[in-house]
């Protein structure tokens, strides 16, 4: 008699013509992928130097942010200029993506720190107490 249960440590008899299954999909998949990426004429080596260019050209734009980012930390913060709104619209979206605390996005963006609009919560206006 054949018991129901998985033996320990296996799976279900029935779940291994899946996983098979599953696997000749994946790999039909992969070789399709593959195929049309040969016929694309884009060789691996024509792939590494783009990733390459892109890895250079991260660390020149990194290292001309740094050198920007000392010049202004010897203007003192009081001194510095506002941000126009849409300024602070495309810093508060690229905070979003690269997900920054409020603190990490002030110290990249040389400000003195961010208001978090929608997480300030208004106090009720309550009239003066009575002097007696």
């Amino acid at each position: 008699m054949r018991s129901s249960q998985p033996p320990l440590g296996g799976s279900p008899p029935a779940a291994l013509p899946a996983l098979l299954r599953a696997t000749h999909l994946l790999g039909l998949a992969f070789g399709s992928a593959f195929g049309r990426l040969r016929e694309s004429g884009a060789t691996t080596a024509r792939l590494f130097e783009r990733a390459e260019e892109s890895a250079l050209l991260l660390r020149m734009t990194r290292e001309a942010a740094a050198i920007l980012a000392a010049r202004w930390d010897k203007v003192p913060e009081r001194h510095r200029p506002h941000y126009v709104p849409e300024q602070r619209f495309r810093i508060l979206r690229i905070r979003s993506f690269l997900g920054l605390s409020q603190r990490e996005t002030a110290e990249m963006f040389r400000v003195s720190g961010l208001r978090d609009r929608s997480k300030r919560v208004r106090r009720p206006h309550s009239p003066p107490s009575p002097r007696s």
